[in-house]
């Protein structure tokens, strides 16, 4: 059976979809936000849902080649002694690791939260090659 990432076939960005997968070995539902990658012309978008996660509860950096999202999804409401009778909500911390393709500008890197969807720009590097100088 082949992965998705194979079947995707995109050079760049087979190694940032790598790790796509989404339950643990113990089997327990993780909070692990849903997103989509998405490739332009002279950069790579990453949509995050992250309902519910207030702009001081996520954090998002770059280590060593690697996108780091991270944050907690709280309760809105405390149970404050309440029994919770049934939930299909996923509460707790989070973290989501994407290997970083090699053409990106880890400098040139924004993000922005509206709405629950977190939004992180990807700006590509310049190709290297010949460039023409304008000559004044």
């Amino acid at each position: 059976m082949r992965s998705y990432v194979e079947e995707f076939k995109h050079p760049s960005l087979a190694k940032f979809l790598d790790n796509l997968d989404r339950m643990p070995a113990n089997g327990e539902a993780p909070l692990v936000p849903v997103m989509d990658v998405v490739e332009q012309k002279d950069r790579y978008l990453v949509l995050m849902e992250v309902p519910g996660v207030k702009l001081a509860d996520v954090n998002v950096s770059v280590n060593k080649g690697q996108l780091v999202v991270s944050g907690v999804r709280k309760r809105p409401h405390p149970l404050n002694g309440d029994r919770l009778v049934y939930s299909e909500f996923l509460y707790g911390d989070f973290k989501r690791i994407l290997e970083l393709p090699e053409d990106v500008d880890v400098n040139g890197i924004e993000a922005t939260l509206k709405n629950g969807m977190l939004t992180i720009q990807l700006p590509k590097k310049e190709k290297s090659g010949e460039h023409r100088i304008k000559i004044g």
